[in-house]
């Protein structure tokens, strides 16, 4: 849904789908789709009768607690946009791939950058410490539970103590 939405839209965005079953693939340009939707109305009747029925499917698991977390997107998009260690991407730009505020990727990288994962300089971010980016993204490490919300400081029990190197 996310796809079709940014084809018909004309707007690039980032995806990664993860199928749990067996599934047959049909792909088709943009171009291919925009004139199977605008010329063919039994396609059209199709694929957004398909899009209702997953839509209240789709809503229960953004809302629900399985659903990927903000960090762990956010350090995905990270290492799958770096060359080198190295992200070009200002926070504006990141939050409209993740679909989201550019005031939320300040926050959360400002909490990377703290923990020495990243750091920020004026249109780039370099990843300072792959391997725990890695961890978030794959949802063995929450940054939230290392960060002492009183305080704002790094927790003693944190199991990621400093950047990977």
């Amino acid at each position: 849904m996310p796809l079709t939405a940014a084809i018909l839209s004309e707007r690039e965005i980032s995806i990664r789908a993860l199928c749990t079953a067996p599934s047959t693939w049909i792909e088709l340009s943009p171009t291919s789709l925009i004139l199977l939707v605008h010329g063919q109305p039994e396609f059209r009747r199709a694929l957004f009768a398909g899009h209702a029925r997953r839509l209240p499917i789709f809503f229960a698991k953004l809302s629900s607690k399985n659903v990927l977390g903000f960090d762990q997107r956010l350090a995905d998009w990270l290492l799958n946009h770096a060359q080198a260690c190295t992200v070009r991407a200002t926070h504006a730009e990141i939050a409209q791939d993740l679909l989201t505020a550019r005031e939320v990727v300040s926050r959360r990288l400002r909490a990377f950058a703290v923990k020495g994962w990243i750091e920020q300089q004026r249109g780039r971010i370099l990843i300072t410490a792959p391997a725990a980016l890695s961890r978030i993204a794959k949802g063995v490490f929450s940054l939230c539970s290392a960060v002492n919300r009183h305080h704002h400081e790094i927790a003693p029990a944190d199991p990621f103590p400093g950047p990977d190197l």
